[in-house]
């Protein structure tokens, strides 16, 4: 499957954050405590990417995220793949 990584932009932001909601929610949900699984909507994860935006890229098939990637300084901060994507090369 061919696709782009590029840097993030604020168009890519609604759905690269229901991304990772739903990506957190599907690993960490059911073996964090219900107070910190509350926190985590969408729209907390829209908020704290929309701060990392300039450290973010997508990896992109057209207009479809396929995953992202964010940087805090050398560190691997986050890294997420679409279900749909995963396995896919």
């Amino acid at each position: 499957m061919p696709f782009d990584i590029r840097p993030m932009t604020e168009s890519d932001l609604a759905q690269t954050a229901a991304l990772w909601h739903a990506g957190w929610h599907d690993a960490h949900a059911a073996i964090c405590p219900p107070a910190l699984t509350g926190l985590r909507t969408l729209a907390s994860f829209t908020d704290r990417l929309n701060r990392r935006i300039g450290n973010s890229h997508v990896a992109a098939l057209g207009n479809e995220i396929l995953g992202f990637f964010t940087l805090d300084e050398d560190e691997l901060y986050q890294f997420y793949v679409a279900p749909a994507a995963r396995g896919s090369g």
